[in-house]
């Protein structure tokens, strides 16, 4: 591809894996593009058919076994594209404690989770406003909160080849 910028070089565009979002590090996208123009240093990156993989992603996190992690509860909010003051009110919590929630923030000696019914809820809501199938929400275990680790790959369409946990992923 010619570059857009100097149009004196070809950009060698090559498939990578880096993780898919900035709240999910732990979601690795193996299909991403990215090259560098030789003449003028100019990068660019792809990102191919993004809204399907990030309907696979919320739908997995969604399906998860276990309690939210905090950067999933941010990142299933900017999956309802609520601001914090709003997805506080709407869980009937403060925007305090949903930051707390998000951050992962300690209080005295221990971390503090999402509650197990703004979990459900959350899961619930984000599922309702993308026209996903409610999660099974029975079973879910709150003794934990790890983040789901997910590797997705792209051939003719997204799909994950590898878990680490309990995912239910459809």
């Amino acid at each position: 591809m010619k570059c857009p910028t100097c149009r004196q070089a070809e950009i060698e565009i090559l498939r990578e894996a880096r993780p898919a979002d900035r709240f999910l590090p732990d979601v690795i996208a193996d299909g991403l593009t990215h090259g560098t123009c030789p003449h003028c240093g100019e990068t660019m990156t792809g990102f191919p058919r993004p809204l399907e993989m990030f309907a696979l992603v919320t739908r997995a996190i969604l399906a998860k076994g276990w309690r939210l992690a905090p950067s999933e509860v941010r990142y299933l909010r900017s999956v309802l594209a609520m601001k914090g003051e709003a997805l506080a009110e709407t869980l009937g919590v403060t925007a305090t404690q949903l930051s707390r929630w998000e951050n992962g923030a300690a209080k005295g000696a221990r971390t503090v989770q999402i509650s197990p019914t703004a979990d459900r809820l959350l899961r619930v809501l984000v599922a309702n406003a993308r026209g996903i199938d409610a999660p099974a929400l029975r079973g879910i275990d709150g003794s934990h909160s790890e983040p789901l680790r997910l590797r997705l790959e792209l051939g003719k369409r997204w799909r994950v080849v590898e878990t680490a946990g309990k995912a239910l992923v459809g």
